[in-house]
């Protein structure tokens, strides 16, 4: 993992590897925001951060198109497939629309989709 890559927890967190530093011995990934268990407490300090060897879960990629997965929601519309074309990866929406990386300006993780969802039990 390098500076720049974007990771996706398994609890459907996204974020951005800001920076990585060596901390009392350890690397330390920083993250543009808090991903699931990515807060470490350093001589009273909080770093929104994680050792890079408790990564081993984290799915990651320099394109945050290839962390994208069927039933997330991008730029406001349900990705319904993932494809490969020539000129790199898209998704496809519901509404017959699609995106390609560079297109990407909001994502909204079906777990985090699920985790806000309010249900109505009748």
């Amino acid at each position: 993992m390098n500076i720049g890559d974007y990771v996706r927890s398994e609890e459907g967190f996204i974020a951005k590897i800001t920076d990585i530093k060596e901390l009392c011995g350890n690397k330390v990934a920083n993250f543009d925001k808090y991903i699931d268990g990515a807060i470490l407490e350093i001589e009273d300090t909080y770093i929104v951060g994680m050792l890079l060897e408790n990564m081993e879960n984290l799915k990651h990629s320099t394109n945050i198109i290839d962390l994208i997965q069927v039933g997330d929601y991008v730029n406001g519309n349900r990705v319904i497939k993932n494809c490969i074309e020539n000129k790199g990866n898209i998704v496809l929406f519901e509404n017959g629309y699609c995106a390609r990386n560079e297109e990407i300006k909001s994502i909204v993780t079906k777990e985090q989709f699920e985790r806000n969802e309010y249900k109505i039990w009748q």
